[in-house]
This record gives structure tokens, sequence and C-alpha cells, in this order.
């Protein structure tokens, strides 16, 4: 009977037995149906019931137990209705809350054990269920410490006195903090529960050395009387990521006993080798199929889940890790029909434009062969490329054998090289060894011209300074951020067994100097010991934005002396400060100053890096960590603890915070990589409102600019070129260009908008005029930076009437914004003209004007409809290129002069303040029956309108005695009298008026013996023109004081 859990009736995932007899042929034979997710199924030691574990609420996983229905009976429809109709009977062995998963069996007791947590992902312990199918079952705890105890396997063995022992082997942070195998064993003399396992025993007690992370732990199966347990040497295989973060299958033999002295059970270390292994595919829960017969020699074959060679390349948008899409998967076919690629280890080009990506691909048949190549042969893994989006994929040509295996690519930050890891076929003269895949050598860090093809190694043969290369493995690359530098692991890999790891090396591209990272004595190291720096060991180095830190896994750092551990960051994320480094590499140590843990709680001596995450604590085996562009964050896989091993991608902050889930499914989700700082990609749009223009019309010219990514564009500038025969009357927000044309700013536009520039053109000739708009260069795609629009001129052509007003002034006034006339003077002139600008005659063309009151106007007899009042004018039909030009005399109303004073008036009239002068307009709109541009068909004019004014300073004055007269707003330079309107004028003048219109001028009052009011009155000078109107002030004259006569005093 055989056991598995498939998608294949339901994507959550349902258990099948795999079930077979004598004259029978295997069947899949479903238990569960139903859309619940069921995982870790085991078969009891009688064949008739399966326990798995089922997540039936949001708190966690159960354990659960379903007969086998179908005995012998031979399978047919009813029986898959039994499953999926009516549903077979499940008894809760184990609830939440929390996650009660990884059930086993003890085939000697019938009794069950699994682990549980009290919530989902926490640390779990095991636990012991006596009679699990009964009513009355009871439940006790095996473990209870604060480490991690999991994924429990059991196996049961005879003993020489023909009893029966059991032994659990499970998965345990007990002894290193990314998880080992332990071992529970309870003697034949005791019955089995839950005291009498004692404690988790050390599986590499003895051997530290050995000592490798293991997982998924399973037993091989013995026959019944062959093993005793008082002498056994038991095989287990289970899961570890040393050496191979993607996880290999491991097979490793232990003796278990019993110690003479003390009676003790003992489990000590013989012997482990990988048995499945691929660098970067993923192989992990195994299992074994017995081939026992019950007379021949026993035997197992060994069973894995692996990478279906199907896997896929996937991306997600940042920030949400929203919009997931298949980037890779399922595009190629190979020659045999079959086109299940297997796309791994995705990395961005710097500019963020291309992936590359690890690949399978078939063997060439070279020189005749027809053994292991071509189709139906092994396959083995080149680089591939596409662009980001998962277009145009393509096996890189490059320089490789037809053998090797390429993985783990990484682009240089230039674009221009791909650093990856080489697996070459090992030849008869080369020593085998345990990291390196069947049949290779040990991996080797090449790098890729992209260029070229060239391929060449990182490191020379001699590789690094104290290593072998012939037994030394390079892996996990990594750009520096200016591309000078590859950090990358180094192991020493012997012929069998657990490699040794060497540390992290900094390797100068430029010189292929390599040095090690290492973590400096301790201050107080006495000086009696021999005190060495020594090497970080780690996995995956991740570089920060500005090169000052490193992200790695599985981070260590031995004591200055001896083996034991300084720093033991395995099975979590590591932050490593390099101060002082100024990014040389030469053959000397770089020291580094922090380690700073980030997924699990800092033991003695370690440091957390800051407010960590408390939900990290609940995650296994993190890896492949990989830091965001702007630093904010680094991504890296991890499965949940206690569960099972399938990975999802995750990201944290540097500083141990804000743990964000990125996937979350079933399948296992790892090699998380950042998309950079992509190349932007703007593209220009031209159009106008109205596509042909006759002369004289306008339109809307509209430049569009789209950003259609990959990456944000800054800000930037359009530049609009408009030729002459089009004039640009309103650039909105463009300015003119230093070189040619306008140049138009556009804002910074994320990835999707867009932003529209507007412009008004007027035509001003006739002929097709073309508009060009152009961004500037260096965005991702050159093809759309530039567009031209041509405008025509309409067959046929359109009238535009174009009016315009002038008005004249008689006098030249300096300063003067306006023409200006006199209240009462010369009269100025008034033109008005209307011109047909377009390409076609406008007929029943009028005209109407606007004058205002304070104007007399004398027009042209023929048009005095418009030219001497405010009214419309018929001009009939104008011709295109021609005009009507209208004229008319307009003076301004004059000042009507006072009465003339009367004898004796008192008292004289008040004088009030100064009279400003003041503006007004005169309009015209022009009219056509022909369609027509109605945008200059109107026009205005203004004119300043001014009162001559003269004041007197003194109101009352006696014969003989001088007045002063000043006058103001008088033409500039005109000359004027001033003039008694009774008695004597002795000095009329005459007077300059000055340039701001002002004169000032002493007038006497001759003793002509006329008493009472008169005016004195500014007029113009003998031969001068009337200028202005009347211009006067008055003054009462009265008598002088008379003595008495002398005559009047003679005797």
């Amino acid at each position: 009977t055989g056991l598995r859990t498939t998608t294949a009736g339901s994507p959550e995932g349902d258990v099948y037995v795999w079930w077979w007899g004598i004259d029978r042929s295997p069947e899949d034979l479903r238990i569960t149906c139903d859309a619940l997710p069921e995982q870790r199924p085991v078969v009891s030691p009688d064949n008739e019931w399966v326990a798995y574990a089922v997540q039936t609420a949001s708190d966690g996983l159960d354990v659960v137990a379903s007969p086998i229905p179908y005995g012998d009976a031979e399978l047919g429809e009813d029986d898959v209705e039994t499953a999926c109709g009516e549903g077979l009977e499940r008894i809760t062995i184990a609830g939440g809350p929390g996650d009660q998963t990884w059930p086993t069996w003890v085939p000697a007791t019938g009794s069950l054990v699994y682990s549980g947590s009290s919530a989902p992902g926490e640390p779990a312990d095991l636990y012991l269920v006596q009679d699990p199918l009964s009513a009355e079952r009871t439940t006790g705890r095996l473990t209870d410490t604060a480490a991690d105890e999991s994924q429990p396997a059991a196996v049961s063995l005879s003993t020489r006195d023909g009893g029966s022992a059991s032994v659990i082997a499970l998965r345990t942070t007990a002894f290193r903090p990314d998880g080992s195998l332990g071992f529970l064993v309870c003697q034949q003399w005791n019955s089995c529960d839950e005291g009498e396992y004692g404690e988790v025993i050390d599986g590499y007690a003895g051997f530290p050395g050995a000592s490798v992370q293991g997982s998924e732990p399973a037993w091989m199966p013995y026959a019944a009387e062959s093993t005793a347990i008082d002498a056994a040497v038991l095989d287990v295989a289970f899961t570890s990521t040393t050496g191979d973060e993607a996880g290999d299958v491991w097979v490793g033999s232990w003796y278990v006993g019993v110690d003479a002295a003390s009676g003790a059970s003992v489990v000590r270390y013989s012997d482990q080798d990988r048995a499945v292994a691929e660098p970067g595919v993923s192989a992990s829960h195994p299992s074994w199929d017995s081939l026992w017969d019950g007379e021949s020699t026993q035997s197992a074959d060994l069973l894995v889940t692996g990478a279906d060679g199907d896997g896929n390349v996937d991306d997600a948008h940042v920030p949400d890790f929203t919009e997931r899409r298949a980037v890779q998967a399922d595009e190629w076919f190979y020659s045999d029909g079959s086109n299940a690629l297997d796309e791994r280890q995705p990395a961005y080009s710097g500019d963020g434009e291309r992936l590359a990506f690890s690949t399978d691909v078939e063997v060439p048949c070279l020189d005749g062969e027809i053994y292991d190549c071509g189709p139906g042969g092994p396959r083995v893994r080149a680089i591939g490329v596409s662009d980001w989006r998962g277009d145009g994929t393509q096996v890189l040509a490059y320089d490789r054998a037809p053998h090797d295996l390429d993985v783990d690519p990484v682009w240089s930050p230039d674009s221009s090289t791909i650093a990856f890891v080489r697996y070459s076929q090992r030849g008869e003269e080369d020593r085998a060894t345990s990291a390196a895949p069947d049949g290779y050598q040990p991996g080797r860090v090449m790098l890729l011209d992209v260029a070229t093809g060239d391929v060449t190694p990182l490191l020379p043969d001699g590789g690094v300074d104290g290593a072998d290369d012939g037994i030394t493995s390079q892996r996990d690359p990594a750009f520096s951020p200016d591309g000078s530098t590859i950090a990358l692991t180094l192991s020493r890999d012997p012929w069998a067994g657990a490699p040794q790891e060497l540390g992290v090396v900094l390797v100068d591209v430029a010189t292929l100097a390599a040095a090690p990272l290492t973590v400096l004595p301790p201050t107080d190291c006495p000086l009696s010991v021999l005190c060495q720096p020594r090497p970080v060991t780690g996995r995956h180095p991740t570089w920060s934005p500005d090169g000052t830190r490193l992200a790695l896994a599985d981070v260590t750092v031995a004591q200055p002396v001896g083996t034991a551990l300084r720093f033991d960051g395995r099975g979590a994320l590591t932050v490593l400060d390099l101060p002082g480094w100024d990014g040389a590499a030469p053959r000397v140590p770089v020291a580094v100053a922090d380690l700073h843990l980030l997924t699990r709680a800092a033991s003695a001596g370690e440091t957390d890096v800051g407010a960590v995450d408390p939900a990290l604590r609940t995650l296994s085996d993190p890896g492949e960590p990989a830091w965001s562009p702007d630093g904010t964050a680094i991504a890296f896989s991890a499965a949940l603890a206690g569960r099972d091993a399938a990975r999802d991608v995750w990201t944290v902050a540097p500083d141990g915070s804000t743990l964000r889930r990125v996937t979350n499914d079933r399948t296992n989700q790892t090699d998380p990589a950042w998309q950079g700082s992509l190349r932007h990609d703007l593209g220009v749009t031209l159009a106008a409102d109205q596509p042909a223009l006759a002369v004289g019309q306008s339109t809307t010219l509209r430049v569009g600019i789209a950003s259609s990514g990959p990456g944000d564009a800054p800000a930037s500038s359009v530049t609009v070129v408009v030729p002459d025969s089009l004039t640009v009357t309103d650039p909105g927000t463009c300015t003119p260009s230093a070189a040619v044309g306008w140049d138009c700013a556009v804002p910074a536009l994320a990835v999707g908008s867009s932003y529209e520039v507007a412009l008004t053109v007027r035509r001003a000739a006739a002929g097709d005029s073309i508009v060009a708009a152009t961004l500037p260069p260096g965005d991702a795609v050159a093809g759309n930076d530039s567009v031209t629009l041509t405008i025509a001129t309409p067959a046929g052509g359109t009238a535009d009437l174009v009016v315009s007003v002038a008005l004249g002034s008689p006098v030249a006034v300096p300063g003067a914004t306006v023409p200006v006339l006199w209240r009462g003077g010369q009269a100025g002139t008034a033109t008005i003209t209307v011109r047909n600008a377009g390409t076609a005659p406008a007929v029943d063309v009028a005209v109407a004007t606007t004058w205002p009151a304070d104007l007399l106007l004398s027009g042209n007899p023929g048009t005095s409809a418009c030219t001497s009042t405010s009214g419309s004018c018929a001009l009939g039909t104008i011709a295109p290129g021609t005009e009507v030009v209208l004229t008319a005399a307009v003076a301004a109303v004059g000042p009507v002069p006072p009465a003339a004073p009367t004898e004796r008036s008192e008292p004289a009239p008040a004088v009030g303040p100064v009279e400003p002068p003041v503006s007004v307009s005169v309009g015209a709109v022009a009219t056509t029956a022909t369609p027509q541009d109605a945008a200059n068909d109107s026009a205005t004019a203004a004119v300043e309108l001014r009162l001559a004014q003269l004041r007197i300073t003194h109101d009352v004055a006696r014969p003989g005695n001088p007045v002063v007269a000043m006058g103001q707003y008088f033409p500039p330079g005109a000359q004027v009298d001033l003039v008694w309107s009774r008695g004597v004028t002795t000095i009329p003048g005459p007077y300059t008026v000055r340039e701001d219109g002002t004169l000032v001028a002493t007038v006497p009052v001759i003793a002509d013996g006329l008493l009472a009011d008169r005016d004195l009155a500014a007029v113009p000078a003998t031969g001068e023109p009337t200028s202005w109107g009347d211009a006067r002030s008055r003054l009462l004259v009265i008598s002088t004081t008379v003595a008495a006569p002398h005559f009047l005093f003679r005797s």
C-alpha cells in the first residue's frame, strides 16, 4: 500500500491510496474529495486506516484518520462515489488551535505520534496518542522544550529476547538552530507511553563536524526478524539544505543500541551522504518503497518529491505583490515533442529590462552519438534570457560544453556580464565529491560576456589561497552595486558527507584578488592563546544598494580557538556591516564589524538587528535573500515552522521589522529577485483640433506624451517645431527654444500615465504646414520619440476677415500710450480696416461700429451710417487679399463757455478742481455670409480726451497789482495768448506750453477804471490752430483805498 497527496482532483490536494495486490496492477484509490488542504498521509500498520493532516479551519491543521474502504474488492465507480459522494468516515485524532500535523504510526503499539503547536507556525512539540482510533484515546506529551521538534517518523524493531522496541526520528532545533535530526528511543522493556521515550538524543553527538541541516526523516523498511534494537544500524533518508538551499535528499546510518553499563539508550552517528541532489532543484519528502517479498534478499526503493521538470518563473507587482503572472512557462518545445521546460533562479539585468535564468536543454548529439543525447536523453542546464516581460526567450549563445550544468545566473550592474555557477563533467582522473551532481566536478563561478559569448572563470585554477581547487566548490555569486566586486561562498567538498564551509570571499573583478570576510577576535582574547580572525561562513550573499552591508543565510563564525561557534546564524538571515571597506578586494581579510540576526531570537553573544517582527520566529530555514534596489526590504524564501516543506517568498525590512508574505500556495516558491530601476519609455503623439486651416484660421495643437514603462519616467520636455506658415498665438506652458521651436515642460510620469501640451497656431500663409514634436533621446525605445503632423490648406479656401481700428492725434504728446484729443480742439482721424486674409471671397460683408458719446464724427459720405454715428455699414464682397478702409474725422466734444461776467458781480464764480483726462474706446466688428475664422473679426482702439484748464492764483485783485495764471493739460508746445475779457491786456503773450502740458505766466491788472468781474482767457496765439476748447478763469477787480484831500486842512 502506498500513499500520496495530489492536486489532480482538487487544487487544494486530496489523499489517494496507491494500492495493489497479487495479480493486480497498482491503482490510485481516493480517500478524500473536498476543498480542504490535506497533507502528510500515513497508512496504519494494519493497512486499514490513513492518518493525515487537514486544515479544517483558519486556526491551523488537525490530525484525522479515514478508513481505506476498498479492501480486496474490485475497484469500481461506486467506490469513487463513496469518497466524492457520501464521503468517508473521518475521525479527528488531534485538533486545534494551532497546527497538529505530521502523523506517524508506531508499528509495535499501534499508537500515533504527531507534532503539535499552540498556533500556526509556532515551534512544535511531539505528542503520543494511545488507541488513536477509539473514543477512549489518550494523548501524552513526548517533548516539552523551547526548541521546535516536529516531523516525527517511527519504526519498531525486534529485540533479541523476542520483544520489540520503537525509535522515533524527528527534526529538532535543539542542537542547531536551522534544525537537525534527533531521536527518541523506547526500549523493549517499556510500554512506550509518553514518559518512556526519554529526552531527544542528538543524532550527531560526538561528531559535530558531520552535523548537517536535516528534516523530514524516513526510515528504511526492515524485515521484522532481521534487526535487533540492541545491535542495530538503521538507515534514515532525510531532506537537507546543507550545500543546496533548494534541498537535497540524504541517506544516513545510525547505530541504535543500549549502553551496557547504564542501560540507557544510545544513538550514534555512523555515515551519511547525498542520495538525490541537483543544484538549485528541490528534492524533499523522502519515503521508501519496500520490495521485500518475505523470502529473497530484502531491498527498497527510495522515493522523493522533486521538481517536476516544469518550474516556472513568475513575477508580482511591487509594492502590493499583486498581478502575479508567469513570465517563463512552457514557451519552447523539445525535439521529442515535450514542453516541460524547467526555468529557475531568475535574475534581472542592471537596467531591469532583461531576465536571465537557468533552464534545462537537450544534450546535442555530436559525431554520430546515439546515447545520452537528443530526444529522450538527459537534459542539462544552460543560461536563458528574455526581456523582463518574458518575451524574446532564448538560450544565450555562449561557450559551453554539451553536458555542462550552468545555474544561478546574476547580472553585473551595467548588464554587460553574467556571473553563474558551472558544473562540468568529471573525467576519469577527476575525484568525485559529495556536493557535486553525480558525474560532475564541483561548481565554479564563471563570467559570461553577454555581447561576445566568451566565458572565463572568475578565479584561476589556483582558486583561493589555502584551498585545493580540485575539491573546492564555488557558488552563490553576487555583484557589488558598483560592479567591481563579486561576493561568493566557498566550501571544500569531500568524496562523501557534508562539505566543509570555507567562508564568504570578495573577489575583485579586475584583478581577481580574493579576500575572505572575517570577524576579528574579541578584545579580551587571552594573550596566552593564539587568537585568529575567523572566516564568516554563510549562503547566498546579497549586497545592500550602498555596498556597505551584506545579507546572508545560515551565517556562522567560529570561536577564536577551537570549533565551537561564536556566532550561530544557521536557520536565520543575518545582516553584516562592512565598515571602512572601500570597495577594493586585495588579498587581505575584510573585517566584519557587526552581525545582526533577522529571523529568530538572538542567543548568547548574538544581537538582533532591531525591532524584529515576532512573526519571523515562525519561519523555518529562511534562505536566498535578495536586497531591494531602494534598500528598504530583503526578499527571501522560507516555510512555516511545523508545516510541510513548501516554501513561499517573504519580505522583511533590514532591521527585521515589517514582515510581508509575497506568495501563498502549496508549491515551492523560491529564488526571489528584484527588478531594479527600469529605463523609462516615453512616446509622443501630435494632433490638431482642426487638421486643415485656411489663411487666418486658428487651431489648437495637442502634443500627447505617454509613459509605457517599464520604469517611471522622470521630468522631461518635448520640443515642438512650428513652420513659418503657422504663427503661434498662444504657446500655453511652452517657451521659445534656445535652438529652434518651442520647449514644453513634461512632469514626471508613472507607468501608464500621460500628459498633454497645447499650443494655439494661426495660418499665416497657404500650403501644407509640417509640425514636429520631439522628445529627448535616451529612453528605452527610440522609435516613438518623434512625430510629425501635416496641417493642410482646405480645398476651395475660406474667408478670414481681419478688422483693425486705428486712431490718430493732431498733436504729438510725449509719453502718451494712446492717441490724445483735446475737448473743443482739432479733430483727429479714425481708420477702420476690414481685410480678407483668407483664400475665398467674403460676401455680404458688414461692419458695425461703436463710437463713444464724447466724440464728434465726420465720416465718409457713403458710410455715414457707421462713420458718423454708431451703426452698421454694408461693404459688399471683399476679395481674398483685399481690404476696405473706412475713415472719419474725430473730435472731442468741447466745454461750454460760461456766460460773460456782469458788472459788479459778486461774489466771483467758484472754480472747481482740475479735471483729469479720460479714456474712451472705438470698436468695430465685421461679419460675412461666407464661413470664416471669427477669431480676429473685431477690434477696438482707445483715445485719451484732455480738457485744457486755466487757473488764477487769486480770486480778487486791485488795479495795478499782477496775478499769476497757471494752465494744465494744454497741447505740449502750443503758443498761448492770455487775454482779459474786459479792460486792457498789456502783455498777452504768446506763452509756450511746456512738454508736460502746463504753463505759468504773470499777468498785470491795469488801473483802467474798470472794476468788477473779468475773465482771463487762454486762446491760441495769432496764426495757431484751435487745438483746445474754451479755457478761462474769473477775477474780481476792486478799488484801491483813497486818503483825505490835503486842502481840507488849510487855514
